[in-house]
């Protein structure tokens, strides 16, 4: 029996199998899109994403944690991709910031404004970021800076303290 191949049609892979009656076949699904698949189909997460996080002085972890919980699941993108986060070194002491690395187990990898404001592609530039710390975009140059300037796949998105933004390592196969 030919293995059915999850990655030929990523957005639609139970529905690709089951019309090439290959739904009951063992495979492997690799990527770090969250989709339905098979009960046999082994699951394979790569490290390709970066959060970009930006937040206010003293915001708590559970409020970053919340908004990276729902940004992931709202675009069907699975936590166990996380490569990394990242911000801009003046958040380097950050006490939420570094708490949520610790509880997600990641690290948080930080910029210069120098090296964020080179970022190309930023798609919501803040006037009161640029104003008050120099820079742009604190999250979606972060997570494309840190992604190897990786492609921005989830822009901006904001709760009253905090900015997240997802990009993806571009990796060439």
């Amino acid at each position: 029996i030919e293995p059915c191949t999850y990655g030929a049609t990523p957005e639609h892979p139970k529905k690709h199998c089951r019309e090439k009656g290959f739904d009951s076949v063992p495979g492997i699904y690799v990527d770090d899109v969250v989709v339905d698949l098979p009960s046999q189909v082994l699951v394979l997460r790569p490290a390709s994403l970066v959060a970009g996080i930006g937040c206010n002085r003293n915001t708590g972890m559970e409020e970053m944690k919340a908004l990276l919980q729902d940004v992931l699941e709202t675009n069907n993108l699975s936590s166990s991709s996380l490569k990394c986060m990242a911000s801009i070194d003046v958040k380097a002491d950050e006490p939420g910031l570094i708490a949520l690395a610790e509880n997600l187990g990641l690290t948080v990898i930080f910029f210069t404004r120098q090296e964020l404001n080179q970022v190309k592609g930023i798609k919501n530039p803040s006037t009161i970021v640029e104003k008050h710390v120099g820079v742009k975009s604190v999250c979606e140059a972060a997570a494309i800076q840190a992604a190897q300037n990786g492609t921005l796949i989830v822009p901006k998105q904001t709760t009253q303290n905090v900015t997240i933004a997802i990009a993806r390592i571009n990796f060439l196969w």
